[in-house]
């Protein structure tokens, strides 16, 4: 039945071209119930067949995004993003943010666990750190900080910032938001990955992932702090983000790959441009 559902969700993933071309104290910390379960894993950020599987299977979907949004703007075009620089937060052990420097981006991760920015900074040093010498900006760099600490020093410096997989493990979303809003620079990108607050996505990504197939750590996850996309395109419009882009997306644990699919019950993307005010 598995193997079933997967085969039809794959055959029905979509193009993100194509898709596009359709349409022109400290507040947002980890939520401190869900400290434990990240911190215990810490030495597990790089294992590709562990708790962070399905993590490590997202990186060529949302790789395609971003670099889609930067497509024409790089004078060098083996190197997609090139010069831009790109905040990843909650980069917990560094798994996109290596691959966003490799692709020529200077990029800064940012977490607020101590332990994931340490595991982070671990693997460059201890996996193949002469690789660093042929990216055009170096190997990422990490610090421990949160999003207001962030805004307050890095005011309108990144050309993108990236929150994905964690608006739903955080305190207070919203001020995450806020605070990405205040580090982009007018004309920048604003992406996330997240999960929807639905019955579906409360199943199969709750009751199913964690419980029975078990490809999610159990607890990992609270389904009332999942964000529904006609919330995250409100708050971000409050914050001079202009939506421009909600996308489906699916997991198959059989292929262990994830593709683009109509269907926002579950995982989504979404992507705003930050506008200047009476601009927009």
């Amino acid at each position: 039945m598995l193997h079933n559902i997967c085969s039809r969700i794959i055959s029905r993933k979509y193009s993100l071209l194509k898709i596009f071309r359709t349409f022109s104290e400290i507040p947002a910390k980890m939520d401190s119930s869900e400290v434990p379960s990240f911190t215990s894993r810490s030495d597990r950020w790089w294992d590709r067949g562990g708790d962070f599987r399905a993590l490590h299977a997202m990186n060529p979907i949302r790789l395609e995004m971003i670099n889609y949004l930067f497509k024409d703007a790089s004078p060098k075009p083996w190197y997609p993003l090139y010069g831009r620089r790109i905040m990843d937060i909650g980069c917990g052990g560094g798994i996109l943010s290596e691959p966003l420097a490799r692709l020529g981006a200077e990029v800064l991760g940012i977490d607020t666990l101590l332990e994931a920015i340490d595991a982070a900074k671990d693997h460059l040093i201890k996996v193949n750190p002469d690789q660093w010498k042929e990216a055009p900006f170096g190997a990422p760099e990490y610090q421990k900080m949160s999003t207001l600490e962030a805004a307050a020093q890095f005011s309108e410096g990144f050309d993108a910032v990236v929150a994905s997989e964690v608006l739903e493990h955080v305190s207070d979303w919203k001020q995450l938001v806020s605070d990405a809003s205040s580090c982009l620079k007018p004309g920048g990108h604003f992406i996330v990955t997240t999960i929807n607050r639905t019955l579906p996505s409360y199943w199969l990504g709750i009751i199913i992932a964690e419980n029975i197939i078990k490809i999610t750590p159990k607890g990992m996850h609270t389904w009332s702090k999942f964000v529904e996309p006609s919330e995250l395109s409100l708050v971000a419009t409050r914050n001079n983000l202009q939506p421009r882009k909600v996308l489906g997306m699916t997991y198959c644990p059989l292929s262990n790959e994830w593709s683009w699919t109509e269907s926002q019950s579950i995982n989504y993307a979404f992507h705003a441009v930050k506008v200047v005010p009476g601009n927009s």
